[in-house]
């Protein structure tokens, strides 16, 4: 028991880790209300693409390692298998329910993000990269993020069936810890500065004073030398 405790431990924190990086993705950028697709375009949309692809990307990668099977290579992974191990189907409701997602994953609705990990973000595959030749930022199309949060979904589910099982108690989701630590106040500043910037004179009168003056006009830095 203090094996599968301590695995179980480790699987919810890297949910937990998930459970952030997705909720930012949707605050950002998969949200019903279009004026903030609109304030990001507006202000610095390469920058808001590359976020998006790194968030996209990072989520299904960790999602997808919780997915491996229990060795590789002669070496344990940390996933979901390690808490139903063959021949073992003590904890039936969760077993049969991740049962059901490994199939869909190895070959139903979910196969797309797999061959995803496996062709993109886990190899350069030749065949994939020369015929797609128009591949731009996000990587993820709509599609792949809504299955990544139906994924997650389920995935969560199993982990509170899980929880239940080894503590008896329910599972409560994760929070930001606070109203200010939402990733959505990222909004707040932004509608600030389109505020100022189209109501108010700009440069102000007092240009000289003012504390930011130079940041962002700098000559950007050198990435090769």
């Amino acid at each position: 028991m203090k094996d599968d405790v301590e695995v179980y431990e480790k699987i919810k924190d890297e949910m937990t880790f998930i459970w952030y990086y997705l909720s930012a993705y949707i605050e950002l950028y998969d949200h019903p209300d279009p004026n903030r697709a609109k304030a990001i375009q507006t202000t610095a949309p390469a920058f808001f693409v590359i976020v998006q692809a790194s968030l996209s990307e990072n989520i299904l990668l960790r999602i997808a390692r919780l997915l491996d099977p229990q060795e590789s290579y002669g070496k344990s992974n940390l996933s979901f298998t390690q808490l139903f191990p063959p021949n073992n189907t003590y904890r039936k409701p969760a077993y049969r329910r991740f049962q059901e997602v490994a199939r869909n994953w190895k070959n139903g609705s979910y196969t797309p993000l797999k061959d995803y990990r496996h062709k993109v973000l886990a190899h350069n595959d030749l065949a994939l990269k020369l015929d797609d030749l128009m591949r731009n930022l996000p990587l993820l199309d709509d599609v792949k993020i809504s299955l990544i949060r139906d994924l997650f979904q389920e995935l969560w589910e199993i982990l509170k069936l899980t929880h239940n099982d080894l503590y008896g108690t329910s599972l409560v989701e994760p929070s930001f810890g606070s109203l200010e630590a939402l990733p959505q106040n990222i909004f707040l500043s932004l509608k600030a500065a389109l505020y100022f910037e189209k109501e108010h004179e700009f440069p102000p009168q007092n240009w000289d004073d003012f504390e930011f003056k130079d940041i962002g006009v700098e000559t950007p830095l050198r990435i090769i030398k």
